[in-house]
């Protein structure tokens, strides 16, 4: 039990994974604030990491069993969205013609033929 009463994320998980999928609920409270501020520093964008955490929050609970240690849950929480932001922004990166590829233009024009930086 947690300091106030709750269960350890180690009993939330357990119960989630005895069938208890109501629990889950706990985990979104625990670590959704703290999961968007991360989100939102990596995205920049506070809608695109609310999306992120819940995307995130779907993958985690659908691969629950995957958790190697239950009691480290709040770390593996943060790895599944940073990778959710990782693959956000480079999905972003390629799909964004405008501002990504018109600045990879610029950026090539500033190399002459011998090699030399002009910007």
């Amino acid at each position: 039990m947690g300091v106030r009463g709750d269960p350890s994320d180690a009993e939330v998980v357990a119960r989630v994974l005895g069938g208890d999928r109501e629990v889950f609920g706990l985990v979104i409270r625990r670590y959704e604030t703290g999961l968007v501020r991360f989100a939102t520093r990596m995205l920049g964008s506070s809608d695109a990491a609310a999306d992120a955490v819940a995307e995130s929050f779907v993958r985690a609970y659908r691969h629950l069993a995957s958790c190697r240690d239950p009691a480290r849950l709040r770390t593996w929480l943060y790895r599944i969205v940073a990778n959710r932001c990782k693959s956000h922004l480079a999905t972003e990166r390629w799909s964004a013609p405008s501002s990504w590829r018109s600045w990879s233009g610029r950026w090539r024009s500033c190399l002459p033929r011998s090699g030399r930086h002009l910007c």
